[in-house]
């Protein structure tokens, strides 16, 4: 149970690190998994593409709004990971605005001495997504728009997920959000450096689909597919992609002329494809090396070489069941 004196102690510990802030964890965590029958771990490298791919690829790009649309990486996400020395806990404190009845309330967090916030080196929020991303035993807290303070953690939206649960194919309920827009977890779709690593040792792929970023006008509006239960502000036409489209890599792409690094990327993206997650300008989403063994630095993955590719190198994956946007959330049991 936390008590006021708690809190106070855990952010004096806090106070204690924030100038360490760039301070490397020793640990190193692959990130979080789901059980094996999720849908992130299903290879969909055999599948046909849906009828309709080149006609939604093709809409897309056109609705882009002059957004770039070539094969990016952003490195802000932080997956934190909880020890005996965590505080336990801090409390839930929604933010003006916090989405209901989609996300938790009278809840406690609990919060990594050492850790930080997305695009943050610490718990204070510099105005973008904020996202904060804790595993903790078998459950994942992901929140939105989250700073930290001595009150406790200030969010637009906090969400736990059970990592030893399949979820059904409405996830945490139909039409509703999460941490991210389209409503689906974000850590087990996210890749670290040590992940990448390893594959490159093996010369394999990452054994699971990644999240991929699309520009709102780019994505279909009124519509998401399964297994999203939500969308942010789609605005792109009715041929466009919907959020919740898995897309993956075209056979009729080489990846043989890629550094080592890429071609794991490359060879997920066509065994395991991406989901359509969230609105923004950069497609894929890795994990900060700041608490991994290995450092993007040392892979030398060649990130101009990458962006050479663009949508257009992608196809969709038969869409799961489509669904008309409402923003009217019906949550699922928790188990």
């Amino acid at each position: 149970m936390t008590t006021s004196t708690t809190v106070g102690r855990a952010f004096l510990i806090l106070a204690a690190v924030s100038g360490l802030a760039g301070t490397l964890v020793a640990s190193a965590a692959p990130t979080p998994r789901f059980p094996p029958g999720a849908p992130w771990y299903r290879d969909i490298s055999k599948q046909p593409a849906d009828p309709d791919s080149e006609r939604m690829i093709r809409a897309s790009i056109r609705d882009a709004d002059a957004t770039p649309l070539n094969l990016r990486i952003d490195y802000a996400m932080h997956v934190l990971q909880t020890d005996a020395a965590t505080p336990r806990r801090l409390p839930l404190v929604p933010a003006p605005g916090y989405f209901l009845p989609d996300c938790d309330t009278g809840i406690e967090v609990p919060v990594p001495q050492h850790g930080a916030i997305e695009d943050s080196n610490d718990y204070r929020c510099s105005g973008h997504d904020c996202h904060l991303l804790v595993v903790d035993g078998s459950t994942l807290y992901e929140g939105y728009g989250t700073t930290i303070d001595e009150a406790g953690v200030h969010a637009l939206c906090m969400v736990r997920w059970q990592l030893d649960r399949i979820y059904p194919e409405d996830g945490r309920g139909e039409q509703c959000t999460s941490a991210d827009a389209a409503g689906l977890p974000i850590a087990p779709l996210l890749f670290n450096a040590d992940e990448v690593a390893a594959a490159m040792r093996s010369d394999s792929d990452l054994g699971h689909a990644l999240r991929y970023i699309l520009p709102n006008s780019s994505m279909r509006k009124g519509t998401y597919a399964h297994p999203a239960t939500h969308a942010g502000k789609p605005s792109g036409g009715q041929d466009s992609i919907p959020y919740g489209a898995r897309l993956r890599l075209k056979q009729s792409v080489s990846i043989e002329r890629f550094d080592a690094p890429s071609r794991v990327i490359l060879r997920t993206l066509r065994a395991y494809g991406a989901f359509v997650a969230d609105g923004g300008s950069v497609p894929l989403t890795a994990q900060s090396d700041r608490d991994t063994r290995t450092k993007w630095a040392e892979l030398g993955l060649d990130e101009k070489a990458l962006r050479a590719l663009t949508l257009a190198d992608f196809e969709v994956v038969p869409l799961g069941s489509l669904h008309a946007l409402t923003y009217d959330c019906h949550r699922n049991a928790v188990r």
